[in-house]
């Protein structure tokens, strides 16, 4: 049992003093005159005996209430050598280093006053026998792993050079690492102790696994260092989104950024879009408390080729989240392939032409200028794999039977990421056609339904069917929503089609008979699009209505959009790179935002060839090539090197919540909010963070390993053995004694005794 003032148990040698006073004034047996001397020795005994007793208490008595005293003011601690005082510390500093540790306090970034923090942590650790390391929350791609180490400096070079980083931070799985860490044969030591320097965001914390056996033996100390104040302001861009259909040359692109306002007040935020290192546009905007409002800016692209640019508003405390980057792959044209069974002797009765001249109105005029949507009609009977490579979107127009090897190489071109549009009409042939849309088990089939016989023989043109049902929110049908063109085609024949209650299949438009119209399916990487009529004036006035031409062209822009480019990834999650038009092992070169260029490999997976990269721990534009010697290109670059695509990468916008535990305007909760989040751990918060200062972690830490004082406990029981020693002797004692007195006392009519 150690002590906080040793010196004082020098005062344990006053515990002498009623010794020596026991000593000097030893008690005496009175004089007494009895006639009969039996007796009064038989008295005297009891008395003697009973006295040696009563004195012998007072004395432990006296000398317990000096010793105690002197423990009291030494101040004693009860298990330190559990917590280690004097021992062997094990520590592991987390350090959060989230974006959102870059709020700024009175200029002063969240990161820079953790840092002091982890730096009084590792001052707070005995010189001797104790080792520690630093963990960062979210450690940089191909970090490696932390070690304890009793460097001093080394320790504190590692919190110094810790970088911000743009990620999210996950604490729990941090605290985790910490615990794997200290497990470790190697790393036992009789007090381990978990340091979390972190701002406390409520979205960094999840609900953590149960303890593992070999992390109760002995159990770490979690101490929470909160350095999370309350005093900002924060507006951030949350999302970024591109509107616009098919992305080619002169075509507008609309981007809509919601902006988010995390304060309590009413704030006004400047929107700008940038387009390359140009700012293009600006609005101004008023959001009101804790709420999400839209801007939307318009811009056109006149060259191909992978653009880029941001949406940004003006700084607040945390200026990271401020922007929000995009990356649009622009396309000289779109290559549509229309498949027919054969060509007809009248142009206006081949199934593919309405469609072919919709998209393509001057397709076979070299003189008219092209179409962003390029088409070119062919026969089905001249399908294959090669053919397939070179286009983006493939329409069937009224196909008969499908045979096994062009079932194949459909489902293939699907499969690697392919579109196809699918119209029925008087060629159907049910039975091959439900064999390419199902498949064995569901998950294989392009669109798992059952395509039924249509009404065979003359149709009575004036019963038709309307369209009904059109889903709004569906990306190509939403410009749709609010004008009557639906309503302007008949649909006098078409296939029913029945649709499995579990099926993945998404029915866009219905008819009023209750049968679908237009469907759709994701199959892998591609979709399938499937219309239950086609523009044979005998099944509907599709292809004279005025819904047709947006209809379509809607249809094929949806199809053609590149989502692995426009979708957005988030910073330190890996990127898979798919190349559709490959099938062998290359490598591809990708460049990050820095302009730093990493090589990886790809390889043949799922009829494409695809790859992983991971280093995104930079938000912004990504753009790769690919290195094929076996590809032909034009790029004047390098022989067999062309630039394939591009991606983005944003900020997890859920890290911009700087949100923390509990009440901010009753910063106690949030000791109480963290203890029943980690229940079963040996959780101390240090806070608020108004309060968290290098002295007060220092002094909860001696606390903490110091162990339960009894110096209180022990001032009690000197308070007790002082009344007690006090009411025994002046009240107990002399009352035995009169007792003893009376009891001895000669009894009336019995003549004194005199000495001889």
């Amino acid at each position: 049992m150690p002590f906080v003032y040793p010196l004082y148990l020098l005062g344990a040698l006053a515990a002498g003093i009623p010794i020596i006073i026991h000593m000097i004034h030893k008690r005496k047996a009175p004089r007494v005159l009895f006639p009969t001397l039996r007796f009064l020795k038989a008295s005297n005994e009891r008395t003697s005996r009973r006295q040696k007793i009563q004195d012998l208490l007072l004395l432990l008595l006296r000398v317990l209430l000096f010793v105690l005293l002197a423990l009291a003011l030494a101040q004693p601690f009860l298990g330190s050598r559990r917590w280690g005082f004097g021992e062997r510390i094990h520590a592991v500093i987390v350090l959060d280093n989230s974006y959102s540790m870059g709020t700024e306090h009175e200029r002063v970034a969240r990161l820079k006053a953790a840092k002091n923090l982890a730096t009084a942590a590792v001052e707070a650790l005995p010189a001797k026998a104790s080792q520690a390391a630093v963990l960062l929350a979210f450690p940089p791609f191909g970090h490696p792993k932390p070690l304890l180490t009793n460097d001093r400096e080394k320790l504190r070079r590692d919190i110094l050079k810790a970088p911000l980083s743009q990620g999210k931070a996950d604490l729990t799985a941090a605290l985790q690492r910490a615990y794997d860490l200290l497990a470790e044969d190697d790393n036992k030591a009789p007090t381990m102790e978990i340091y979390v320097v972190t701002d406390l965001q409520r979205n960094s914390w999840s609900p953590p696994q149960p303890l593992e056996k070999r992390h109760k033996n002995p159990k770490p100390h979690v101490i929470v260092v909160d350095c999370g104040r309350t005093d900002y302001r924060n507006l951030a861009v949350t999302e970024l989104i591109v509107h616009g259909g098919a992305r080619v040359r002169g075509r507008p692109i609309t981007l809509q950024a919601r902006i988010r306002n995390y304060n309590r007040s009413k704030a006004d935020a400047t929107v700008a879009l940038y387009v390359g290192q140009a700012k293009q546009d600006s609005q101004t905007l008023q959001i009101p408390p804790d709420l999400t409002v839209t801007a939307s800016f318009n811009t056109t692209f006149a060259e191909p080729g992978v653009h880029s640019g941001w949406i940004q508003i003006g700084d607040d405390s945390l200026a990271i989240d401020n922007r929000r980057d995009f990356c649009i792959d622009i396309q000289d044209h779109v290559p549509a392939l229309v498949l027919r069974e054969s060509a007809g002797g009248i142009p206006q009765l081949d199934p593919a032409f309405f469609v072919a001249k919709a998209l393509d109105p001057f397709g076979d005029d070299p003189s008219k200028p092209r179409s962003l949507v390029q088409t070119t009609v062919m026969d089905f009977s001249n399908l294959t794999h090669e053919v397939l490579k070179s286009y983006r979107v493939v329409v069937l127009m009224d196909i008969g039977g499908l045979r096994k090897d062009q079932i194949a190489v459909l489902r293939q071109y699907v499969r690697r990421g392919g579109r196809l549009m699918i119209f029925l009409g008087p060629n159907l042939r049910t039975k091959s056609l439900n064999d390419f849309l199902n498949a064995d088990p569901p998950e294989n089939a392009p669109m798992p339904l059952t395509v039924n016989e249509p009404q065979q023989g003359l149709v009575d043109r004036t019963k038709f069917r309307s369209l009904i049902g059109i889903d709004h929110d569906h990306p190509a049908l939403h410009v749709f929503k609010g004008y009557r063109l639906p309503s302007t085609v008949k649909v006098y024949n078409a296939a029913p089609i029945d649709v499995p209650q579990n099926s993945p299949t998404r029915i866009l438009i219905g008819m009023s008979d209750g049968n679908p119209f237009l469907l759709e399916n994701r199959f892998h990487e591609g979709r399938v699009i499937l219309c239950a009529t086609c523009t044979d004036p005998d099944w509907s006035n599709l292809a004279a209505s005025r819904f047709f031409l947006p209809l379509v062209h809607r249809l094929v822009y949806y199809l053609t959009e590149r989502e692995d480019v426009e979708g957005t990834h988030i910073v330190g999650a890996p990127v898979s790179i798919t190349l559709r038009d490959v099938n062998r092992p290359v490598a591809i070169q990708v460049r990050d935002p820095s302009g730093d260029v990493a090589d990886i490999k790809a390889a043949p997976s799922g009829g494409a060839t695809r790859a992983s990269f991971p280093h995104t721990g930079e938000r912004g534009p990504y753009t790769y090539m690919v290195l094929d010697p076996a590809r032909k290109t034009e790029s004047p670059r390098a022989v067999g090197a062309d630039i394939e695509s591009g991606f983005v990468v944003n900020l997890d916008s859920q890290e911009s919540d700087l949100a923390p535990f509990g009440d901010p305007a009753d910063p106690g909760t949030r000791a109480a909010e963290l203890e029943r989040l980690l229940d079963g751990h040996l959780v101390h918060y240090v806070g608020p963070p108004e309060q968290a200062s290098a002295d007060a972690l220092k002094a909860a830490v001696a606390k903490i390993r110091q162990g339960i004082p009894l110096r209180n406990l022990f001032l009690y029981i000197v308070l007790f053995i002082a009344i007690f020693e006090t009411f025994f002797a002046n009240r107990v004692v002399p009352a035995l004694q009169a007792a003893e007195e009376r009891a001895g006392a000669p009894h009336p009519g019995t003549a004194p005794a005199t000495s001889g």
